[in-house]
């Protein structure tokens, strides 16, 4: 089958929530960077999707055969259940409405302030179509969602179907509720990989100021190992 890839980036310019985000100017020069980043690194199409209504197509028009943009507002009452629920809903919203998502057969799930700067290694080691790939922590429960590689029914079927499971006030986030959907996805006799590298991110979370830390030889071979253990599963 030939793979349709599609980089999906999602956004929030002006976040509802109260929190160490920076400014919507900040965040929006952040997310442009990021975009010229993908532009530059790889050759696909790519879709950002803003929840606060930004419309980033104004930065795009000489680019405009491979960036998407769009953007919605999400409803104030949906707030309560914090940024790992807003963000599986701008997923939903790109299944439903872009036109580089539905012609797609598998989507590069990426937080948009984030620059993978291994993201073209990545490319090359994820030829399954109907395999998830994902940095997933067995013993924790979690999984990174920042970042991950999956055919877009794993998103329709699994993901968006649990969304209303986050709820970050009570502890229970986007990385719990991706581990679990992956867990239930390998339960339906469904393929599933870790990653055979270690995210080398560039950025920092949504709520902190603080960078990720970059991954030293020590974080290749251990994510080597992990990888070779997980075939085992």
């Amino acid at each position: 089958m030939q793979t349709n890839r599609v980089i999906l980036l999602t956004a929030t310019v002006s976040p509802q929530i109260t929190g160490p985000h920076g400014t919507p100017e900040q965040r929006r020069d952040e997310y442009v960077e990021a975009i010229n980043f993908y532009l530059q690194k790889t050759t696909l199409p790519i879709v950002i999707i803003d929840n606060s209504g930004f419309n980033f197509s104004h930065y795009y028009s000489t680019n405009s055969e491979r960036v998407e943009c769009l953007h919605f507002i999400q409803p104030s009452s949906e707030i309560q259940f914090g940024k790992g629920f807003g963000e599986t809903k701008i997923i939903e919203f790109a299944l439903k409405n872009s036109e580089k998502v539905r012609l797609a057969n598998q989507i590069i799930k990426i937080t948009g302030r984030h620059k993978i700067s291994n993201v073209s290694s990545f490319l090359k080691i994820v030829p399954k179509v109907d395999t998830v790939y994902a940095d997933l922590e067995y013993k924790k429960n979690k999984c990174r969602s920042y970042f991950f590689i999956c055919p877009p029914r794993f998103l329709a079927n699994y993901l968006i179907p649990n969304c209303y499971k986050m709820n970050d006030n009570n502890g229970v986030w986007i990385e719990h509720i991706l581990a679990q959907c992956i867990k239930k996805w390998k339960e339906d006799s469904n393929r599933f990989r870790q990653f055979f590298l270690p995210i080398d991110v560039v950025g920092h979370p949504g709520i902190s100021t603080q960078n990720y830390q970059r991954p030293t030889f020590f974080c290749y071979i251990k994510r080597a190992i992990k990888y070779t253990f997980s075939l085992c599963r």
